[in-house]
């Protein structure tokens, strides 16, 4: 299988929908062409790879590994192994992926469709590929509580540095659109930015809305997610209220988006809530003068905190246990 070139699309067609199944369940019953081959590898690093070729092209025995060498040599965790890359001929593509993409990532089949051509639709293949494992990235990382995780929202760090959270609500942002709105996208945009990573911003111009183009913090963010996957950041604070009235604050840095849990457990009648970097009150327990309070609060764009305990009665000993995102 020699690649070749395929001319661009007309002028004014946007390639998009590159992310099939990731909201709905009935675009999975889309073409999936028969293959001739089918070949596994298994990385260096212990990652299991299939590569299917449809009976279109004629066998290369190098291209399969080549597929292979190249997903290796982008920045990857574990989430490479149990990937299957299915190269399909140009006139399949548009049946394969439901539109005119050059190329999709099929999420409940773990499953890459590409072409075995240099290009299509005027993108190079090897950076549609990056595009495409930057879906397979964030299907794999988690972005809690957003709709639609990692995969519409983009991975946690780089989403926050980025500010999708605060973008949505002002409406710049349409996580999870593969339709008018794919521009502004902030999965899409994710998914860009890494194969800019891999790639650098000269092969292929940056076409997302301009807020979310990459920078060195976003690029820094990017590498976090993908070398450790975020998860909660889970820590205790213990302390004691001697008086009625009394209070005690802690400093809290939210570098990122999601949700805060504080819950608190003690004698007396204590009150625990947040206040923002101004010193006003954004969330407190809601069952004040008992021992067991909790409350959880959506951190949106918001860096700096307190935690603030109070003894609205009796006083006396108190435990924090936080979940910070």
């Amino acid at each position: 299988m020699i690649p070749g070139v395929v001319s661009p699309p007309p002028l004014g067609l946007t390639l998009h929908g590159d992310v099939v199944g990731a909201t709905s369940g009935a675009e999975i019953s889309l073409t999936q062409p028969t293959p001739g081959v089918v070949e596994q590898f298994t990385t260096a690093g212990g990652s299991r790879v299939t590569v299917k070729i449809v009976a279109g092209y004629a066998p290369e025995p190098a291209y399969s590994q080549s597929v292979v060498t190249f997903l290796d040599s982008l920045l990857h965790g574990a989430e490479l192994d149990g990937l299957t890359v299915f190269v399909v001929l140009p006139e399949e593509m548009r049946a394969t992926c439901g539109g005119p993409a050059a190329a999709c990532y099929f999420t409940e089949r773990d499953t890459m469709y590409i072409v075995g051509e240099a290009s299509y639709g005027g993108f190079p293949t090897s950076y549609v590929v990056a595009h495409e494992y930057g879906h397979r990235l964030a299907d794999a990382r988690r972005n809690t509580p957003f709709g639609g995780g990692a995969l519409a929202w983009g991975t946690k760090r780089w989403a926050s540095v980025e500010r999708v959270c605060p973008g949505f609500f002002q409406r710049k942002y349409v996580p999870g659109s593969q339709g008018r709105d794919y521009l502004r996208n902030p999965g899409e945009a994710f998914a860009e930015a890494y194969a800019w990573l891999n790639f650098g911003p000269q092969l292929v111009a940056w076409e997302f809305i301009g807020s979310l183009r990459p920078n060195a913090a976003a690029y820094t963010a990017i590498e976090r997610d993908v070398l450790e996957p975020w998860a909660p950041t889970k820590f205790e604070l213990e302390g004691r209220l001697t008086r009625r009235g009394a209070r005690k604050t802690y400093p809290l840095q939210t570098q990122n988006d999601g949700l805060l849990k504080v819950q608190m457990t003690g004698g007396g009648d204590l009150a625990v809530g947040l206040l923002d970097a101004r010193g006003r009150l954004v969330a407190a327990s809601a069952k004040p003068r008992t021992s067991r309070e909790r409350f959880n609060f959506l951190v949106c764009g918001t860096r700096k905190a307190k935690l603030i305990v109070e003894a609205t009665g009796a006083s006396g000993d108190y435990r924090l246990q936080v979940s910070q995102p």
